[in-house]
């Protein structure tokens, strides 16, 4: 990576580039293969993340809007873990949501979700900041909620991890509280269709191929129209009768 590039990083109230957000997470996908997840940051926008391919897996993800999160699944909890330097206690972004859904890919009806007490950001434009520091506890085994970050140092700490070409836990000053993985708050998302998707009724968020869904008549399960390859004419009019894949093999 450029030089100037990486100063970048020690202007206050900068926001970290995506190329930053995505040097650290390659730092981090290095020194532990063993976990999934991890992906190019940038792939979030369209939903374009892979599923994780282990049962343990850490993701740095963009709102597509203005703001960077850490989540995770396998550390202490059955729940897919949200730690997010600016959360207010309200819902969960939805975009969040279903890249949260593309990487889990739950077999499951539900997607359960739990939002972490977490250290919040004191400087405008440090969300990536956090972001990367939560994801690096994370995979040095440290619950995230638990640190009291030395936030004065956290610039010139990526500035040297980036440079030296590995990132090692960002600097703290002390607990905060013992959370022993519990989530601050918990949500349950209904999941449908192949890809393992939520839906929200509102269209706004989703690409154009999970904007609409169908019934089955038989086990009245809602699939997407190009993930089960349902023909326009049933897409129009719900008097034509249709059966899922599952249900017509």
């Amino acid at each position: 990576m450029e030089a100037d590039e990486i100063q970048k990083i020690g202007q206050p109230n900068r926001w970290l580039s995506t190329k930053i957000i995505n040097a650290a997470t390659e730092l981090i996908r290095k020194k532990f293969p063993e976990v999934g997840g991890l992906f190019n940051c940038q792939w979030g926008s369209m939903l374009q993340f892979n599923p994780a391919k282990s049962k343990k897996w850490v993701q740095i993800i963009h709102n597509n809007r203005d703001h960077y999160v850490a989540a995770c699944k396998g550390f202490g909890s059955d729940h897919v873990l949200v730690f997010d330097s600016n959360w207010n206690g309200g819902e969960p972004d939805q975009h969040l949501i279903y890249c949260i859904a593309k990487i889990e890919n739950t077999k499951e009806k539900i997607l359960n979700i739990g939002l972490m007490d977490c250290e919040k950001q004191k400087e405008y434009g440090s969300c990536g900041l956090y972001a990367i520091a939560f994801a690096s506890a994370l995979v040095h085994s440290l619950n995230p909620s638990e640190l009291r970050f030395d936030v004065s140092k956290f610039r010139p700490h990526l500035i040297n991890c980036i440079s030296a070409g590995e990132i090692i836990p960002f600097p703290t000053i002390g607990l905060r509280v013992r959370s022993n993985w519990r989530p601050k708050k918990k949500i349950s998302i209904p999941i449908y269709c192949v890809c393992r998707m939520p839906d929200f009724g509102d269209p706004r968020p989703l690409p154009e191929r999970y904007r609409v869904m169908t019934q089955c008549n038989m086990c009245k399960k809602y699939y997407h129209p190009e993930c089960e390859n349902i023909p326009q004419l049933v897409i129009n009019s719900k008097k034509i009768p249709w059966f899922c894949s599952v249900c017509t093999a």
